[in-house]
């Protein structure tokens, strides 16, 4: 008590002025532990996934308002153990939606455009998120490669109801404008050139599954007019809300380009992932979210590269709890490439802004992405060193694109004669709007690997970043690896190997 009557006494004798340096004081240094508990939350905040044993797994089911057989949903994210051993929750009803312990979803005189969620936990852990989206009775149903093939032009609903081997589907499904639920059913066999889906556009895709095996080969007289895209769902995407879709199995794609400044866009999902730039807070955005890839895409060629785990290249679109866990190489001649972007996610992800966005708003932002897989680039020879290959843990190349919340957990092994922006984050960032660019609550603690024989900047978070963009918010990074010989500029850094305003 005398301490305490100590400080009373003291406090009552000081001046007024006195007492409100005090009050200030006591306030910042409040609002200075709040900040700092809070970026300790953020830092500290690992991804749900515990690789090697569970992988954390979001699901996408749709129902027909009346479906009183139902069926029973995938429960592959238990990963061995029992099903027992998850608790399971129920975060919200649709009323006359049922999912017993045993996972059998079923249906009676339920609403259309109604939703139930989920959550499956392991030792406190959320592995898997479940939604349920209520269709009316007259969604189609797809059942083979023929009534999956029909879906070509359409504009309805349509929902998978069992397994599909692809085989049977030489040819491209092109111009989907509809809604299409996989339910988590497994298409396999081998995909059609270019994949399933020549292009999607003003649809919505959910809850695909794939474990497919394809070899795709290009040669000049073959080659696409209008460039190359490549991915297991779609070649491309414009518009589009694409989400809970997986990819299993190996892709490898050789071409031979006629012109070195010919484009190739090749993605785990989507090689080219498009929509149309934001001109005002009304815009809606389109996304890739709660995707993962496991395949392995191999990829030998020449030209404008784009080369991702999940896309090969992105404009304008939203991208949300993306995970790769897959293994991606390139291999091309230094002189036969142009340009050359390759990430674990993406190769290159950039915006566009209207004018009222591109003063007093905070840059649209990426959030949760992981890498946990290997990323393999050698390109030997002599480049001229007319370009930079631009190589990173999550993207290639990100341009007026702010980041959280993002994990590079893998590895990058790069061999090049070319020059090299390599970062466990990006490899560039660059941003030439008047909001910045932010990299913020990052975390790089895979291995990078450089063997470089010509310029080289190697990034634990950016390899190079220009102008109005900034990383902060670090949690962990690596040092890069630089191994060869070189009388060329060569830089290594825990953060951000070059900086240029």
């Amino acid at each position: 008590m005398s301490k305490l009557s100590g400080i009373k006494a003291y406090f009552k004798g000081l001046s007024k002025r006195q007492k409100v340096i005090w009050i200030v004081a006591v306030v910042l240094l409040l609002l200075l532990i709040a900040g700092g508990i809070a970026a300790a939350v953020l830092l500290t905040r690992k991804d749900e996934s515990l690789p090697g044993v569970l992988k954390r797994k979001d699901y996408y089911y749709a129902i027909r308002a009346t479906d009183e057989d139902g069926f029973r949903l995938s429960d592959d994210f238990i990963a061995g153990l029992q099903l027992d051993d998850f608790v399971k929750t129920t975060l919200s009803e649709a009323e006359g939606v049922t999912l017993s312990e045993e996972l059998l979803l079923t249906s009676y005189g339920a609403t259309p455009g109604e939703k139930a969620e989920y959550s499956f936990t392991y030792k406190g852990l959320e592995i898997a998120s479940i939604t349920v989206e209520v269709v009316s009775n007259d969604a189609i149903a797809v059942s083979d490669a023929v009534s999956l093939g029909n879906i070509a032009n359409g504009t309805g609903t349509y929902i998978l109801t069992s397994d599909i081997d692809l085989t049977p589907v030489t040819a491209q499904i092109s111009n989907f404008s509809g809604r299409l639920f996989g339910n988590h059913f497994t298409l396999t066999g081998s995909l059609p050139a270019g994949g399933l889906f020549k292009r999607i556009s003003d649809a919505e895709v959910r809850g695909l599954e794939f474990s497919v095996n394809s070899e795709m080969n290009y040669s000049a007289a073959n080659f696409p007019s209008d460039g190359l895209n490549i991915g297991v769902l779609a070649s491309r995407t414009d518009d589009s809300d694409i989400s809970e879709c997986y990819v299993k199995g190996s892709i490898a794609v050789n071409y031979s380009a006629p012109t070195n400044n010919s484009v190739i866009r090749i993605g785990g999902l989507v090689g080219f992932a498009k929509a149309g730039a934001r001109s005002n807070l009304n815009t809606p955005v389109y996304s890739l979210m709660r995707c993962g890839s496991e395949a392995a895409l191999t990829v030998r060629g020449n030209g404008v590269v784009y080369i991702g785990g999940i896309y090969g290249r992105a404009e304008n679109i939203g991208a949300e709890n993306l995970r790769c866990y897959g293994e991606i190489s390139f291999e091309g001649s230094a002189s036969a490439l142009k340009e050359l972007y390759a990430g674990g996610i993406g190769g290159y992800h950039g915006k566009e802004y209207g004018a009222a966005l591109q003063t007093g708003h905070e840059l649209e932002s990426t959030n949760r992405i992981y890498f946990y897989g290997t990323l393999r680039l050698n390109v030997p020879g002599d480049s001229g060193n007319a370009y930079a290959i631009k190589a990173g843990g999550i993207f290639g190349a990100a341009e007026r694109l702010s980041m959280t919340n993002s994990e590079f957990r893998g590895v990058i092994e790069i061999t090049s004669a070319a020059p090299l922006h390599s970062g466990g984050i990006t490899g560039e960032a660059s941003c030439d709007a008047n909001a910045v660019m932010r990299i913020n609550g990052v975390r790089s603690v895979g291995k990078m690997t450089l063997n470089a024989t010509g310029i080289c900047y190697g990034g634990g978070v950016v390899g190079v970043m220009t102008g109005n963009a900034e990383y902060l918010n670090v949690a962990e990074s690596i040092l890069p690896e630089l191994t060869g010989e070189s009388d060329k500029t060569r830089v290594v850094d825990r953060g951000a190997a070059l900086k240029e305003q």
